[in-house]
């Protein structure tokens, strides 16, 4: 019995568990509090969790010394019931149960016992003394702190009724919430079946469009290499461009110095024509009055064959007349005869000087005729020549009509040229407005990709901001939720704990009971024994028992002083009341569970909002993806155009090359037509002997010369017309060099950019599944 009050002593003096009590109650104010507030404080709920738990503990102890106390208790009853015990509580009792001889020799033969135990009794009587005192003022205090508690319970009661209603209300909420959170569930879990759909298509577009990505870096590496090829054919063609020109300069210097030396002699030629003309107009003229004199000289020569003829008729007549007359005179005298054979001699000798004078005028008519047959012969050459030169002429004005016709084939080619090149140059203009247009959208396109770029930065801050507090949020979820299974395991090793010492307990107290009971049956065995001593009359039995019962009567006043059996009740009641109290600490406990329970719940019901949440920012995460993805489209898109304009502009470089190679080809070719026209003029110049052909020719060689002047003047423009076309077919293919290495930064950068967030939706999937 001694033990057991003292261990209860121990037990309810502590100060401990009055100041566990009040941190309990201190702990739950300042919890309602926090909670009307908003606010959680974790180290409190473990502090609370923790003196919960050594009251438990206490309690637990409590609990098996009250059962010890109600089981030594009983066992007292029971054994008062059937024997007599030898602390019995009063002396009617006794006397009631035992006779006055019984007593006396119980009393003789306890008195040894007694006179030995009585120090020990009297120290233990003031030890109780004391202890009573002491019980006493922890009573009151007890009391005094068992009515707090009531006034404390009652509160307390009150708000357990508000939380259990609201509690009630909260888990109607929740199971509605459950219900909705389950459908949400259901839609969510279909919403990732198709968003996981969409995002194993999206991962195979973009498989597709990094094979897509691949091919387009080849053919960028192949435009490139076509392009070094390009470049090297540029440069090649500059070279032959160069050397061509150089050539072509030499060419004009060899055309100038021609042309001089032509000029000189077609000045020459001119001079020699002047003189010509001037000849032939004499000649003409020399001709002319030639012409005159030889019909005078024929009209004078028959004029004078007729006087000839009539003189000579006369003459002939007068020979025959003065024949006659001398035939008929000669038979005349001598001397008349002599005087007429006289001027028969003189008329001889004049018929003489008339006949040499007719011989001399027919030489001078011979030579007449032969000078008329000289000139007639020359007049057939010159006209022969004049013909040959009217040929010539017809030839020439021939080849100078095709030459015309060749110039205007020239014109129309050179306007056709210049036709085409004013196309080419709109083309050009043209295709620097679009590359201005190109570089415009470009320009629009790196500000759009820088302000994308921000926003991405930004919508990453956020995101990261986002994460954080979500990290936060997380890990203090995790650490409660933790701090929750810590604390459950904690009570889970409790409860083991707790059934283990049930057992322990249990097994004790059989073990206990065993041992009582075999004491009992020693006892009873003993009594029987003493009883049957005592039934003998005479014996020492009755002596005892009149001195125990003599002792018993002089220390009755003490057993009533200590009275044991109602510090036992007022122990006992104590310990009800504490179990009382206990209970509905533990009630409140199990209340504060519960309420841990519902925060457990709204935790989840956070957690399930901050899954919805991010779900939500998941959802505008990938519609800001499908935006970027479209923008990568555009951006795609906007690259096909400029591969298509590339590809454009390599066909218009091609088309200029070739239309180059035409114009140099034709350029070549009249180059040849002038070197041709030059060997035509020089073998015209060769073969023309007269003057007038000369001055024709010259005439002819200064308009072809002029000519030539012009088509060198339109080849040298066209030259620079094809310099400028070169010149600015290079800034187009620096250009386009320049348009491909944009595209291949903004390629490479758009595929960081894809990579980035293919690692960061990598990264939310991990998260989401976890």
């Amino acid at each position: 019995m001694w033990p057991l009050t003292f261990g209860l002593k121990r037990f309810v003096s502590s100060a401990d568990v009055t100041k566990k009590i009040t941190r309990i109650l201190e702990l739950i104010k300042n919890e309602g509090q926090s909670r009307k507030r908003g606010g959680k404080s974790w180290k409190r709920e473990s502090e609370l969790v923790t003196l919960v738990q050594d009251l438990h503990k206490q309690y637990q102890s409590l609990y098996v010394l009250y059962e010890q106390l109600k089981q030594e208790q009983g066992r007292s009853d029971h054994g008062g019931s059937r024997k007599t015990h030898p602390p019995s509580p009063s002396g009617s009792d006794v006397s009631e149960y035992f006779s006055s001889d019984e007593i006396e020799g119980i009393s003789g033969l306890n008195s040894d016992i007694v006179n030995e135990e009585g120090i020990n009794l009297k120290d233990l009587l003031d030890l109780a003394t004391k202890e009573r005192e002491t019980l006493s003022a922890q009573y009151t205090e007890a009391l005094r702190k068992i009515e707090e508690a009531e006034s404390l319970m009652k509160d307390l009661r009150s708000e357990a009724d508000e939380r259990k209603r609201e509690v009630s209300i909260l888990s109607e909420k929740n199971r509605h919430l459950e219900a909705e959170a389950s459908a949400r569930t259901m839609v969510l879990e279909d919403e990732l079946m198709g968003v996981k759909s969409e995002l194993k298509s999206l991962q195979q577009n973009r498989r597709r469009l990094n094979g897509q990505l691949e091919s387009r870096a080849t053919k960028a590496k192949e435009l490139s290499e076509e392009n070094k090829g390009l470049r090297a054919r540029i440069s090649e063609l500059d070279l032959m461009l160069k050397n061509k020109g150089e050539e072509f300069s030499d060419l004009l210097k060899n055309l100038q110095d021609t042309e001089n030396n032509r000029s000189c002699k077609v000045a020459q030629l001119t001079a020699q024509v002047h003189e010509l003309q001037q000849e032939v107009e004499s000649m003409r003229d020399q001709k002319c009055k030639l012409e005159e004199k030889m019909q005078s000289l024929r009209n004078e020569n028959a004029f004078r064959e007729k006087e000839f003829d009539e003189k000579m008729e006369s003459l002939r007549n007068e020979l025959v007349a003065r024949e006659k007359e001398l035939d008929e005179k000669i038979e005349v005298p001598g001397k008349e005869r002599a005087a007429l054979q006289e001027e028969l001699d003189d008329l001889r000798k004049e018929i003489q000087s008339l006949v040499s004078e007719l011989e001399g005028k027919k030489n001078e008519i011979s030579e007449n005729l032969i000078e008329i047959e000289r000139l007639q012969e020359e007049l057939a050459r010159k006209n022969k020549e004049e013909q040959g030169v009217l040929e010539e002429k017809k030839f020439l004005a021939q080849q100078v009509e095709d030459l015309k016709l060749k110039v205007s084939s020239l014109s129309d080619h050179e306007h056709e040229l210049e036709e085409k090149l004013r196309e080419k140059s709109d083309e050009t203009d043209r295709l620097r407005e679009e590359k201005e247009e190109f570089g415009a959208k470009v320009i629009e396109l790196e500000r759009s990709l820088t302000e994308r770029e921000n926003e991405v930065t930004s919508l990453q801050d956020t995101l990261r901001s986002e994460g954080n507090a979500n990290s936060t949020q997380i890990s203090g979820m995790k650490i409660e939720i933790e701090s929750l299974q810590q604390e459950l395991n904690s009570l889970e090793a409790q409860k083991s704990r707790l059934e283990l010492n049930n057992r322990r307990e249990e097994e004790e107290s059989s073990r206990r009971m065993s041992l009582l009971e075999n004491e009992n049956m020693q006892l009873t065995n003993m009594i029987q024994d003493l009883q049957s001593k005592m039934n003998e009359p005479g014996g020492p039995s009755g002596r005892l028992i009149s001195k125990n019962s003599s002792n018993q009567v002089k220390n009755s006043p003490r057993s009533l002083k200590l009275d044991p059996c109602s510090v036992e009740k007022k122990i006992e009641e104590l310990a009800v009341e504490y179990r009382m109290n206990l209970e509905d600490n533990i009630r409140i406990l199990c209340q504060r569970i519960l309420v841990l329970e519902q925060l457990h719940i709204e935790n989840k019901e956070s957690y399930k909002t901050a899954k919805e949440r991010f779900q939500e920012e998941y959802k505008c995460l990938e519609e800001k993806i499908s935006f970027y993805k479209n923008e990568m489209k555009k951006m795609m898109e906007a690259s096909m155009t400029a591969n298509n304009t590339i590809t454009e502009l390599d066909l218009l470089v091609r088309k200029s090359d070739e239309n180059s190679r035409n114009i140099m080809n034709r350029v070549s070719k009249v180059s040849k037509e002038i070197q041709l026209m030059k060997d035509w003029f020089s073998q015209v110049n060769r073969h023309t002997d007269s003057r007038n052909v000369q001055e024709e020719t010259k005439v002819r060689d200064s308009q072809n010369l002029e000519e030539v002047k012009k088509l060198e003047k339109k080849v040298v423009d066209l030259e620079g017309i094809v310099r400028e076309r070169d010149t600015g077919l290079v800034a187009l293919g620096e250009e386009k060099r320049e348009a491909i290495r944009q595209l291949c930064v903004l390629i490479e950068y758009q595929r960081g950019r894809c990579e980035y967030f293919k690692e960061v939706i990598s990264k939310i999937t991990v998260k989401r599944k976890k």
